[in-house]
């Protein structure tokens, strides 16, 4: 059984714990922020230097960008929610709701290819990196959080987010999700 490093044994705490997020709250399911190095495939500045920030555009384009680059990635129309975050090799990871079907796109080390997977019906995907630092590129994971029936659930990259893992009940609707300022990982929930 995988475990996220930063999820002990798959739990949440039994305290919450209350901190800034390093990025902010996102205020759209179009719209989400992630800190990131200087560009795609490039990490050597660290993987807290720039903010990164994606949106879906009114063209179709999912935009990750910055102030200085702009990257389309996918053209998907009728997208009703995004999600994003970069792997520890600043690759995109973007998680979106198509036609009540979730679908993650990343790049998938063991095929070194970009693809896009189906998750079947998930709500409210959110992304984050855990461990932003070389020294833990062996066990860095991008999460995904989301909800299913009310219970908050998280998949793990190095398992090619194959496997679901419930951490429990869902307070609401999952809003926003990453580390915090303390190093730990936050959820935010709002009503339904």
């Amino acid at each position: 059984m995988g475990t996220a490093l930063m999820l002990p044994e798959n739990k949440l705490s039994t305290i919450p714990v209350v901190a800034p997020f390093y990025t902010p709250i996102r205020q759209s399911v179009f719209f989400d922020f992630e800190l990131g190095g200087a560009d795609f495939q490039d990490n050597s500045s660290g993987l807290n230097s720039v903010l990164w920030k994606c949106r879906y555009t009114r063209d179709g384009n999912i935009r990750i960008y910055n102030q200085n680059i702009v990257h389309d990635i996918l053209n998907l129309p009728d997208i009703t929610e995004i999600a994003f975050s970069f792997d520890i090799n600043m690759q995109p990871v973007i998680a979106y709701n198509l036609n009540s079907t979730t679908y993650i796109y990343f790049f998938d080390s063991l095929v070194s290819e970009f693809v896009t997977v189906n998750l079947g019906k998930l709500d409210h995907p959110r992304l984050t990196l855990d461990y932003r630092t070389s020294a833990h590129v062996d066990i860095a994971d991008v999460i995904l959080a989301y909800t299913k029936d009310d219970i908050l659930c998280i998949r793990l990259q190095r398992e090619r987010y194959k496997n679901e893992y419930q951490l429990g009940a869902a307070p609401g609707r999952l809003w926003h999700f990453g580390l915090m300022k303390n190093s730990r990982l936050g959820f935010v929930f709002r009503p339904e």
